[in-house]
């Protein structure tokens, strides 16, 4: 790629193509820029001289070391520094004016919704030549607003065994349990109560937007994937700017490009290599044998059942065109196969395959033979279906009559027939796989010093198969 001090007419085809695409995604996202939320932090100061008298018009510019993008301002008539609507990262501030030897503060963090006050920052009298230069750190206490929040940053996401259930990253925080058992979840994502609030209280963003599911409550698109996440705020006491709930806030700010290409590979895997049986899934009141039991007497094996979680995927950033455009996208996909506890008819019989067979011959005027050899339990073969407390039952096709005697037999002068039909409990493991299919793009793009833009799109496609399979496709 070509640098980007060279000429439109020298650049090369990627670089025309890359600007082609930025703009038309730039277009495609200005329809939803009305929509935005909560993406930004500022950063402010009191600006002094020596004898604590403000100082008017001095030149204050922050730079976010990633991108190199900067931003500019003058202190106002109360020597007060406000930088608005700056892009969550570290940044470098630089403050120079008049005969005052100029001011430079190092790693300043800006945060999502948040404002990092720099309290009164002295000027030294002196030459232009000689600056003065501190690290920065942020404040011990929050002076700006009564707003109660915790950020965590993308090393404290990627890295706390969450698993990709970020929204359980808000259980950390004080005034935030589960509501697993409120009677009141039923709703997606982690269920969280704050200060007591139901768990359909809560209001989910996706970098300032809307994420919340209008039917059932919690968020719409479950994000999974913890490289391309740049920051989780949780709001938990909020100003009138978010507004809409009375629970929390959980926004999720995506990551975007820098001026170095970066990229990241991950792979989760967890198994049933090491699991137990569950008192469940050896009971033999669900047809598994007891110990010292033969499975040839009819009952079934206790075995731990199968179960396989693979999670894996990758992200890539980097610029497009340096101080100007960057690019990141990312994808995750994850894998679910598990078995679980049988699924058995007990104590209930139904006739064996065998017992099917027997009906078909003993009653060959009936539909019971059709029925159960083609929507009965036996036309399903999946899942490895056994039977256990195999039995033989004498049946009729005499209605409410029974025998107990094979042959025929006479009620009221009509001859019917009685036949012994094997019956059983039938169990069987029902495969359940689950596949969820995720990939995002996002392009920034600095228009001027004040103007910077940018757009995202989220693919998301999950799979849930077993009894009631289902699929789903989202974007964003």
């Amino acid at each position: 790629m070509k640098d980007g001090g060279q000429h439109a007419s020298t650049a090369s085809f990627p670089v025309r193509f890359a600007s082609v695409l930025v703009l038309g995604l730039i277009v495609f996202g200005s329809i939803f820029s009305l929509a935005q939320g909560i993406v930004t932090g500022s950063i402010s100061a009191v600006v002094q001289d020596p004898q604590g008298a403000v100082v008017v018009g001095a030149r204050v510019s922050a730079k976010q070391l990633d991108t190199n993008r900067e931003f500019k301002t003058e202190t106002n008539s109360a020597g007060l520094v406000a930088l608005r609507d700056l892009p969550p990262g570290t940044y470098s501030l630089r403050i120079e004016g008049g005969n005052f030897q100029p001011y430079e503060a190092n790693n300043v963090s800006v945060e999502v919704g948040k404002d990092t006050t720099l309290a009164v920052v002295k000027l030294q009298l002196g030459s232009a030549s000689e600056t003065v230069t501190v690290e920065s750190a942020p404040p011990l206490v929050e002076s700006t607003t009564d707003q109660i929040s915790e950020t965590f940053s993308a090393e404290k996401v990627s890295s706390l065994p969450v698993g990709n259930t970020f929204d359980s990253l808000a259980l950390f925080i004080p005034g935030v349990a589960t509501a697993g058992d409120a009677s009141f979840s039923n709703n997606n994502g982690a269920e969280i109560s704050v200060n007591g609030e139901r768990a359909r209280s809560n209001n989910f963003q996706l970098d300032g937007q809307s994420n919340n599911d209008n039917s059932i409550a919690g968020p719409s698109i479950a994000f999974g994937n913890q490289d391309a996440i740049a920051e989780v705020q949780v709001v938990t006491n909020y100003d009138a700017q978010f507004g809409r709930n009375t629970g929390a806030v959980v926004n999720y700010l995506t990551k975007a490009g820098t001026n170095k290409f970066h990229g990241t590979g991950y792979e989760f895997w967890e198994g049933s290599i090491f699991d137990s049986l569950e008192n469940q899934e050896k009971s033999p009141l669900f047809g598994f044998c007891p110990s010292g039991v033969s499975p040839s007497t009819g009952c079934t094996a206790p075995t731990v059942p199968g179960f396989v979680d693979n999670r894996f995927g990758g992200s890539v950033g980097g610029p497009i065109k340096k101080d100007k455009i960057w690019f990141f996208g990312s994808s995750n996909i994850e894998r679910q196969r598990f078995a679980g506890s049988p699924s058995s008819s007990a104590p209930n019989l139904v006739p064996t395959p065998t017992g099917v067979a027997q009906l078909q011959a003993a009653f060959p005027g009936s539909p019971i033979g059709l029925v159960e050899s083609t929507i009965g339990p036996n036309a399903v073969t999946a899942g490895n279906p056994t039977f256990s407390n195999v039995q033989n039952v004498f049946e009729t096709n005499q209605p409410n009559s029974t025998c107990s005697v094979a042959g025929p037999y006479t009620v009221g002068g009509t001859t019917f027939n009685c036949a012994a039909i094997q019956f059983g409990s039938i169990s069987r493991f029902v495969p359940s796989p689950f596949n969820d299919y995720e990939a995002t793009g996002r392009v920034d793009f600095k228009v001027t010093d004040k103007d910077n833009v940018f757009a995202r799109y989220i693919y998301q496609k999950t799979f849930n198969g077993g009894v009631n399979d289902g699929k789903r496709d989202r974007c964003g």
